[in-house]
Formats: structure tokens, sequence, C-alpha cells
């Protein structure tokens, strides 16, 4: 099971790690305000963050050590709910923390950094329902392109497109369209 290096370069694994460092400082945030933690309203944001670490290091391993690709199943839509509910929590976390602040500027900023966090949930589900779009759920999928890392640098790879494309005809922005006969020959046009 070797490591696919390709995947931490890539915005959806930066925004796991991220997701991940933002609910870390949010349970530092709480832990350290002796006059909240027996607020029950704590507990609920520690959970969520909690919650929110595990996913999202849970999703970066698999994708890190290319499990996802073994496991069968729509992962893609597994994946994309989880990341969603995820940040329905986040968002659940912004009020209750925003409303029990009670003047205190570590919650206060424990409801910002859930604003942060949601935010980058919801970016991050945008993604993923992206890609299930184009797959289908099922990363395993032999039918479907799997994603591959491109050894050649972007200047060659732009001038080999450019040797690969035929010359094109000058265009213009305001040419009309070439119309053939066999459109004038249909009937529909016919008077």
């Amino acid at each position: 099971m070797g490591v696919n290096s390709a995947y931490a370069s890539t915005i959806p694994a930066v925004f796991k790690l991220v997701e991940a460092v933002l609910n870390i400082i949010i349970i530092i945030l709480v832990a350290v305000t002796p006059t909240y933690t027996a607020n029950p309203a704590a507990g609920w944001i520690l959970f969520a963050a909690i919650l929110s670490i595990v996913v999202s290091l849970f999703f970066y391993i698999i994708h890190l050590t290319n499990v996802i690709y073994k496991l069968s199943g729509p992962l893609t839509f597994i994946e994309f709910m989880c990341i969603t509910i995820t940040g329905v929590f986040q968002f659940v976390c912004i009020i209750v923390a925003a409303a029990t602040a009670g003047g205190l500027g570590t919650i206060i900023a424990t409801a910002v950094l859930h604003g942060v966090s949601f935010a980058i949930y919801g970016v991050d589900a945008f993604f993923l329902f992206a890609l299930y779009k184009v797959h289908g759920g099922y990363l395993n999928n032999p039918s479907v392109a799997q994603p591959q890392v491109d050894s050649v640098p972007p200047q060659q790879h732009y001038q080999q497109q450019q040797q690969q494309q035929p010359p094109q005809e000058d265009q213009h922005q305001f040419d009309y369209p070439k119309f053939t006969p066999s459109m004038f020959d249909n009937p529909a046009y016919a008077q």
C-alpha cells in the first residue's frame, strides 16, 4: 500500500487538513475557558469539533494511502454526505457558540472559527459533489479514468498540446458560422 503523494498537494487534501487544524484550535479555545466548560453548549461544540477532526482525518488518510480505491461502494457519495453533515454541525455550532458566548472572547473566537470551518466544509462538499457527478459515486470503477499524476512539466505539456493541435483557420470574433448546403436542404427550413 503506497502513499499517494500527489493527493497531498490537491485542494481537497488541503481543505481536510485546514478543517482538522481549525477544529483543534476550537477545542483548545473551549477547553481553556473554565467558566464555559460547565455549560452544556460546550459539550456540543466539543463533540462537533472532535467528530469533524475524525471525519476529516479519516478521509485524508484513506485518500493519502490509496485505500479509498480498494473499497467498494459509492465512496464519493459517502464522503460527500459525511462532509455535508459535518458542515451542518459546524453551522449549528456557529449559532450555539454565538448565542451562549456571554461576552467571552474565546467563545466569540470559537463562533468565528466555526464560521470559517463551515465555509471550508461547504467548498469541500461542492468539490465532492462535482466529483460525484463525474464518477457517479464509485471511485474504483474501472470504466472511469482515475486521476493520474502528470510527470511532464507544465511548460512542456503546453508545448506538446500546441504541437498536437492542427492549425486553425483565422477566425475573428464576429465571423458568422459557415453553413453547409445540407442545412438548407432540411424541410423544416423550407417555406
